[in-house]
């Protein structure tokens, strides 16, 4: 908890684009449902990429990890 690692922090610092839900009885179990929702959310995330050009799409990882990189004494 610390180190706010969890798939909930990562995604709220920005890091994580999304997160995939897990099967109900976890991924290790149920390999098949957990290789379903991975694959469905890669080709959803490459439609929606495949919708900008290049650039935009260069432009938009160079802005993720300038804001990874910031930190604030708040």
């Amino acid at each position: 908890d610390s180190m706010m690692v969890t798939a909930k922090d990562l995604k709220e610092l920005g890091i994580a684009d999304t997160i995939l839900p897990e099967p109900e009885c976890g991924a290790h179990l149920d390999y098949d449902q957990a290789a379903s929702t991975l694959k469905q959310a890669v080709i959803n995330s490459i439609s929606e990429l495949n919708k900008l050009d290049p650039e935009s799409r260069i432009l938009n990882r160079i802005k993720k990890y300038e804001r990874m990189g910031r930190w604030s004494d708040g």
